[in-house]
């Protein structure tokens, strides 16, 4: 008697361990898949084989005014909001953002609400995935005066890339009007702070609109300026 009591009893520890485990094993999945998406690893899926900037699903953008990087709900479906550049110092990291359309059964991505989010930034329509290039910057000549464009300008952007003169990168999101990426970046005096050279930088654009733009070392007692910087014509 009391050892089928002992094995009744060891099988329902043995079946409430196993249930455990498994309840533990499918909160592990869940929270694997959501920080998959926080990182923004997920979102490629939801971009079809046959995109064409004329349908997009997802947009790139550096964020002005004080909006944030975060998902829009829009109708029937979600723009998901991801930091575009998460290795990106904190300031760069919180204003480039990838939106993602996902959808509530099958409907059309509703660009309207994005653009009403966003107001006042430049949304570029992209098929890219995973994650923007790094390329390296060639020095050009120095550009005629007219070809720089001030900020604000024609080119349809008040920011269009940010650079770090620590990490001695530049972050670009490339608005749809350009193509081809040409700026200047000033250098100063590590001492006095003083504005001493100014130099003129090409790359071969890539076909993803954003990128991350490797800087050479600045002369000796100089520093690259931080900051927005101005993309040519």
């Amino acid at each position: 008697m009391a050892t089928g009591t002992r094995s009744r009893f060891g099988g329902a520890i043995g079946l409430g361990l196993a249930l455990a485990l498994v309840a533990c094993g499918s909160e592990s999945q869940r929270r694997a898949e959501t920080d998959a998406q926080n990182m923004g690893e997920s979102e490629d899926a939801l971009i079809p084989a046959s995109c064409t900037e004329a349908d997009a699903r997802r947009f790139e953008t550096l964020l002005v005014g004080e909006t944030k990087c975060e998902d829009v709900r829009g109708k029937q479906g979600t723009w998901l909001g991801r930091q575009l550049f998460p290795d990106a110092p904190e300031s760069i990291r919180d204003r480039a953002c990838r939106f993602t359309w996902r959808a509530t059964g099958g409907s059309l991505p509703d660009r309207d609400v994005l653009e009403r989010a966003t107001t006042g930034s430049v949304l570029t329509a992209t098929c890219a995935r995973g994650t923007p290039p790094t390329l390296t910057a060639e020095e050009a000549e120095a550009p005629n005066p007219s070809e720089i464009l001030p900020q604000g300008g024609s080119i349809g952007c008040d920011v269009c890339g940010i650079l770090d003169r620590n990490r001695r990168k530049v972050w670009i999101v490339r608005p749809p009007n350009v193509d081809r990426i040409k700026f200047g970046a000033m250098l100063a005096d590590t001492q006095t702070g003083r504005i001493v050279d100014y130099k003129s930088f090409a790359v071969a654009p890539p076909r993803a609109p954003s990128m991350v733009v490797e800087l050479p070392e600045p002369p000796a007692g100089q520093d690259w300026v931080d900051g927005p910087i101005q993309l040519g014509r």
